[in-house]
Order: structure tokens, then C-alpha cells, then sequence
């Protein structure tokens, strides 16, 4: 992975993050959800187009002007003719024979638009006492908020989100990594040597995914990504991402959530593989903040 993505893009250990939360509503009629969760350890990731933010993971495309800037196009589309197998050669001509028109462009965007509208996210911050989110994402309290640990694969893995006024865009090419994981592949295959895929990937694609406008700065996201179908992806089973069964280390919830909805989750906690601590929220008297006794 390239340094000036790392650079733009932290990780949590990137600048000493020890713990992410999650603020999650609590609906009985939605009880699986939550089981997937505690007890099947599935962490859910949803589409882009069912978050709250109807810019997201909609990037516009820098169409070339110079012959310089065609020729990183057609670098691209000998790249993405290389991952459907086609010969190098046979790429090449295609794509050098290739004319760009309004039919093609109008094509592609749709196509690009639905590409990044199926990838898989899940969402993070770094506060469990985030008033905001306890209102917004836990369903006015009545929810909880559960803590993960980021020494773990997945958890460490996680990207922090940029907040800029600059709307996300993609120039080309931008299909590099796409050209570097295939010729390692035919190297692997070529040589039967072990895949360490020691690869510096510059991670260009996904940098709209991890832009949002300066007006979201207030939550101070991480994003865990994946793409369902891809290959070198994190274990899942489309829709969620699945954990080791340590990640969770405290479970929080809201100082409104009703003691049957409390009792309920706390059960299947208790019937699942995590061991976290179990924690009550409670409004302070005289400010502006939480307090979160043991149970």
C-alpha cells in the first residue's frame, strides 16, 4: 500500500487508536440483525445508498483532454481487459483502436456509479460520549454502542475518513492496482511460489469512498471497505465482514433504552463468543455529558 495513501488515509494505530465504537439502534422487530452480530459474529456492511448522505461514493470521472492524459485511458482499459483474461497483445490493440464518444462516456459513468454504489461499507468513530451520535445513530438513546478493539486483522484495517470541500473525483488510469495483482497472480502461477502479495498498491479506487464534505468533520469517521465478489477481500458472506470473536471488548447502552430491549441484547451477548463489559449510560445532572456505570 502506497505511503501518500496512508498518508491521507490513517489507520487506527496510524495515530494510537486503541478502541472504534459503533452506535447502533435497537429494534425488536429486527432482532437477527443483532444476532448476526453477538452471536454469529457478522458485522454488517451496508450498501452507499442506504446511508444518510445521498453524495456518497458517487465520484465524477476526469475525462481525458490531451493525448497524454488518452493514453492513461487506454492504460486502463488494457488493465481491466487483463483481468478478464484476455490476451496482453489482444488488449493492447483493443485498446488503441478504441474512440472515446458521448455513448461511451455516458456508458462508463453509469457503469462507475454502480460499481462504487456496490461496494460494502461499515462506520466508526472515536467516542463513546458523542451526544450527535447517541441522538442520530442510537435512535435517541434508546440504542447502545458497542466498542471494538483495533489490535485485531479487521479492525486495524480501517480507513479514516477526509473531509474536504473538494468533491471526490477519479482521473486516469486508476485501474494500476488492477494491472499489479494480475501480473502477481501470473507470476505466482508461472513460478507455484506461495502468494505473499507483498504488493505497494496505490489504492487510488477507493478514495472517494473515504471523501466526505467538511460539514461531516464533527464525526470523526473510520470506514471498513470491501467489495463483495473481490478477490483478496477479508472473510464475508456478502453483506457482512466476519470477526475472530475478540474484537468487542464493552458493549454501552443508551440512558433511555428500555430494560426489556436491555435484558434481550444482554442475552444474546451472554449466548455469544465476546466477553466484553457490559456498561448503563446516565445523563449527568449538571452538564452537558454521560456517565457509564458497570452492570
Amino acid at each position: 500500500m502506497s505511503k501518500l495513501f496512508l498518508k491521507k488515509y490513517k489507520r487506527p494505530y496510524d495515530d494510537g487508536t486503541q478502541s472504534l465504537y459503533r452506535f447502533s439502534a435497537f429494534d425488536p422487530e429486527t432482532v437477527h440483525y443483532h444476532e448476526a452480530l453477538f452471536c454469529d459474529k457478522n458485522l454488517f456492511h451496508n450498501e452507499p445508498s442506504y446511508f444518510n448522505d445521498p453524495f456518497e461514493c458517487r465520484p465524477i470521472l476526469e475525462w481525458p483532454k490531451t493525448d497524454k492524459e488518452m493514453n492513461a485511458l487506454r492504460e486502463d482499459l488494457v488493465s481491466l481487459m487483463l483481468n478478464e483474461r484476455i490476451d496482453m497483445q489482444d488488449a493492447i490493440r483493443r485498446a488503441y483502436s478504441f474512440e472515446l464518444n458521448c455513448s461511451i462516456i455516458s456508458d462508463v459513468e453509469q457503469k462507475l456509479l454502480e460499481e462504487f454504489q456496490s461496494f460494502r461499507l461499515c462506520c466508526f468513530t472515536k467516542r463513546k460520549d458523542n451526544l450527535l451520535f447517541w441522538s442520530h445513530y442510537a435512535d435517541s438513546h434508546k440504542g447502545y454502542c458497542v466498542e471494538y478493539s483495533t489490535k485485531g486483522q479487521l479492525l486495524s484495517q480501517v480507513y479514516k475518513v477526509r473531509y474536504t470541500d473538494k468533491f471526490p473525483s477519479l482521473t486516469f488510469p486508476m485501474f494500476g492496482d488492477i494491472r499489479k495483482l494480475y501480473f502477481k497472480s501470473e507470476e505466482i502461477a508461472n513460478h507455484n511460489k506461495e502468494d505473499k502479495l507483498h504488493l505497494d498498491l496505490d489504492m487510488k479506487i477507493i478514495e472517494p469512498i473515504l471523501t466526505k464534505s467538511k460539514d461531516w468533520k464533527y464525526e470523526d469517521e473510520y470506514r471498513s471497505i470491501y467489495k463483495p465478489g473481490a478477490p483478496l477481500q477479508l472473510a464475508n458472506n456478502d453483506t457482512s465482514l466476519v470477526l475472530n470473536g475478540d474484537e468487542i471488548t464493552n458493549v454501552y447502552f443508551g440512558c433511555n433504552m428500555p430494560q426489556e430491549h436491555r435484558e434481550q441484547l444482554i442475552e444474546m451477548i451472554k449466548n455469544g463468543p465476546f466477553e466484553p463489559e457490559l456498561w448503563q449510560a446516565e445523563m449527568m445532572p449538571s452538564r452537558f455529558d454521560l456517565n457509564f456505570n458497570a452492570i
